[in-house]
């Protein structure tokens, strides 16, 4: 897993990675992070789409990360809580990690890191 500080150099550079995962609490850098990755990936004018895991169903982000447009925009998608996903959403969202789409930029945010645990453990394995 990368630091902030290379994501945000590759981000600045122009190197937009598919998928991100930030882990560790630190929402102002986080918030650094996906204003630079927004600003740089997605056309002017075009927002984010934004998840809580707390709050939002794992199927509607599952299928807001298959579903193509027709005209094949751009998204960027940032998913909070992603360690409370579990079953088979967390299989297909380890799945997607693994072939990502070009057209979509994920990020994942883990707001404790603890290596060890299962989804943490199986995510760090799934994202570069």
């Amino acid at each position: 897993m990368s630091s902030y500080r290379d994501i945000i150099r590759e981000i600045q550079d122009g190197r937009i990675r598919p998928v991100y995962l930030l882990a560790g609490g630190d929402p102002f850098l986080e918030d650094y992070l996906i204003r630079e990755c927004v600003k740089r990936f997605l056309p002017e004018g075009e927002k984010k789409i934004v998840f809580s895991l707390d709050d939002d169903k794992a199927d509607r982000l599952l299928a807001e990360l298959i579903s193509i447009g027709m005209f094949q925009q751009r998204s960027a998608i940032v998913v909070r809580q992603v360690g409370r996903v579990a079953g088979k959403a967390r299989e297909e969202l380890l799945e997607y990690a693994l072939k990502p789409n070009a057209d979509k930029c994920l990020i994942l945010i883990l707001a404790d890191w603890q290596p060890g645990k299962g989804v943490h453990k199986k995510l760090a394995k799934s994202v570069p």
